[in-house]
């Protein structure tokens, strides 16, 4: 795809429906570029690259899972070039279960599941017939969630999260998107020695979970659910079995510690990105708020187990506001289809007013080639 011509719009500023269609890349058959107001443009590349169906007027969501299932090989050249494709445009009554189709099309390989994810989720569509489909980050819309890699602080992320607009909110309640490659390269080099020592040590995530899912909190997933386990002596064997250490607090809360992670991985381009949950970046969890009231939290400490330093933290909110400033988002339309290549583009949540119902399906495993 040649480099289009343009600026970016505003650092922030959100994008609107698309108003022009341009040939799309020519090896994807059935679909064509549409521009949302810009083009948007980052490293010469739309981002998001979206997609809307060749013949708009007849197209259906059938045509969209049957477009992903024919051009899958050329679909995935878009996400490792551009990060993130949008798919817009094919019919109003697509549902939840033709976003599984989507999915499975796209990567027919099932991702194990979200439950090591901080959020708290409905399952939509189960996994007994295809992907499974589950809510967004339940978190109250007055909260914003971070910009992070999906379950960074997992195991086993999927190589793909893909989100699709049931209802679009009344205002705001946008996935804004980053492209990681350049998170690292201004950490590189504003904060050389904090990128080294973070390269060098890993990091451990913290995490106070409560017994129960607390909806009211977008890190407020419960050890019942995220372990699927009832009682204590159940959890303890886990995350024994998992290299956690542990302590319980009152109220049956519980602070874990992961084993070392790294914090920097390569994409299939080679670029290494800042692979982090970074609502984590900012603050060491300690479960308190001033009053001292236990609440959900997720924090990192350095691999080793020693606390990032007052200086890390500051270093850190700095590189937070980098990519506040670098993110680009788009207005929400029902039907829509984001489709994210996981390990090159981070990806949050703005707030929102009226009801608002995005929902959620990951693929793949980020370490499978």
């Amino acid at each position: 795809m040649a480099c289009m011509v343009g600026q970016p719009p505003a650092a922030g500023a959100e994008l609107s429906d698309g108003v022009a269609s341009v040939p799309g890349p020519a090896a994807l058959q059935g679909a064509v570029e549409v521009r949302i107001d810009g083009p948007r443009v980052v490293d010469c590349r739309a981002f998001p690259l979206v997609l809307g169906p060749a013949r708009a007027a007849a197209a259906s969501p059938a045509d969209r899972t049957a477009f992903v299932s024919q051009e899958r090989e050329a679909l995935v050249a878009c996400l490792r070039r551009h990060g993130a494709v949008v798919l817009r445009g094919w019919g109003p009554t697509s549902t939840s279960r033709d976003f599984a189709d989507v999915v499975a099309g796209l990567c027919p390989d099932a991702h194990g599941g979200m439950a090591c994810s901080a959020g708290v989720r409905l399952t939509v569509v189960d996994g007994g017939a295809t992907h499974a489909v589950v809510t967004a980050n339940e978190a109250p819309p007055e909260d914003t969630i971070p910009f992070h890699h999906e379950m960074a602080q997992c195991s086993t992320p999927p190589k793909y999260i893909c989100f699709f607009c049931e209802r679009e909110p009344a205002t705001g309640g946008a996935t804004p998107l980053v492209i990681s490659r350049h998170v690292t390269a201004y950490l590189r080099a504003t904060f050389p020695d904090l990128y080294a020592r973070l390269k060098a040590r890993g990091v451990r995530y913290t995490r106070v979970m409560p017994r129960e899912s607390d909806g009211t909190s977008a890190l407020g997933k419960g050890w019942t659910v995220a372990y699927g386990v009832e009682t204590r002596a159940a959890l303890e064997a886990r995350l024994d079995a998992e290299g956690f250490a542990y302590r319980w607090l009152a109220g049956d809360f519980v602070e874990t510690v992961s084993p070392a992670l790294a914090p920097f991985r390569r994409d299939a381009t080679g670029a290494e990105n800042f692979f982090l949950a970074a609502e984590t970046t900012f603050k060491e969890a300690s479960g308190e708020e001033a009053g001292g009231t236990l609440r959900p939290t997720k924090g990192i400490r350095y691999g080793d187990g020693a606390q990032l330093s007052a200086d890390d933290l500051a270093a850190l909110r700095d590189v937070g506001a980098f990519i506040d400033a670098r993110k680009v988002a788009f207005a929400w339309r029902h039907g829509d289809c984001l489709l994210i290549e996981n390990a090159t583009a981070m990806h949050a949540r703005a707030t929102f007013t009226g009801p608002r119902r995005i929902l959620a399906c990951m693929a793949g495993n980020l370490d499978d080639a």
